[in-house]
């Protein structure tokens, strides 16, 4: 996606301040116009208005991203309100500190649910209005450097969150060669340490379904500020990367995993047939 001024982004889950309120920010400055969506109404409010008094064109739009009907109303209001959609970026997402051992069904499938599922019925609900507006758009999502690497964080076990972001680096891989053909890009942001609320807004919102909200005395641990990681997506966007990437310095650890698994493969090729 070369080309951003005038053209429409919609943010989902951009009211809270954090990664998604960082890449709605980018947009307007980058003269788009921009959806600021969230299951957070004041909060998509208060982005909206921020953008607008500082000469950008933006909308709040209330979205749940679990359900499919609210982000078609999503997509259909982007619509109406500017007239095609050529960026659509997904930061939904939770995290949750629980050892894979100790994790019930019902963990599973929240985290499964906010950071995998909604981003596959994002592009499923805006792929047709990507596809109408004729090539040169893109699709972005959320994973983490938790996607590329394993997340060693002392005292916070988070082989749920990892296994999710890593779920979302397949399903991106395999969704950019799928539309490659047809002008529509993918970029996955995988960032490293962002100074956001992830684990008070993944409390505060959770589904009567899959146990309600609850309170957290947790904190993230301190990291880059939210408001410059939507510089470093566009930047990828328009660069035509796969990956956006907040910390390069951290490839070393992706390294570091990718030897221990061509060490695996060595160690495979040197067995007989009958794996002697």
């Amino acid at each position: 996606m070369q080309q951003f001024e005038g053209r429409t982004a919609v943010v989902i889950g951009a009211g809270s301040g954090g990664i998604g309120t960082g890449i709605a920010e980018a947009c307007a400055r980058a003269a788009m116009n921009v959806v600021v969506a969230d299951i957070d109404t004041d909060g998509a409010a208060r982005v909206a208005e921020a953008l607008n008094a500082a000469g950008g064109s933006a909308i709040a739009v209330k979205v749940d991203a679990t359900d499919r009907e609210s982000l078609a109303a999503l997509c259909g209001r982007s619509l109406d309100a500017f007239g095609s959609v050529d960026l659509v970026s997904n930061n939904v997402g939770v995290v949750l500190s629980a050892p894979l051992t100790e994790a019930t069904e019902a963990q599973w499938q929240w985290v499964l649910e906010l950071n995998v599922m909604s981003v596959v019925r994002s592009v499923d609900t805006f792929l047709p209005a990507l596809r109408a507006a004729g090539g040169d758009t893109h699709i972005a999502f959320t994973s983490s450097m938790a996607g590329l690497m394993r997340p060693d964080l002392p005292g916070m076990p988070l082989g749920l969150y990892a296994a999710t972001k890593h779920a979302l680096i397949g399903y991106g891989e395999s969704l950019r060669y799928e539309l490659e053909a047809e002008g529509i890009g993918v970029t996955v942001l995988c960032p490293g340490p962002v100074a956001t609320n992830l684990i008070v807004t993944s409390a505060r919102h959770r589904p009567d379904r899959f146990g309600g909200g609850y309170d957290v005395d947790d904190e993230m641990p301190p990291g880059q500020d939210p408001h410059d990681v939507g510089d470093v997506l566009l930047r990828a966007i328009k660069g035509e990367r796969f990956l956006a990437l907040t910390h390069p310095e951290l490839g070393r650890f992706v390294e570091r995993r990718y030897r221990s698994f061509a060490a695996d493969f060595a160690f495979a090729s040197e067995g007989g047939p009958d794996g002697s």
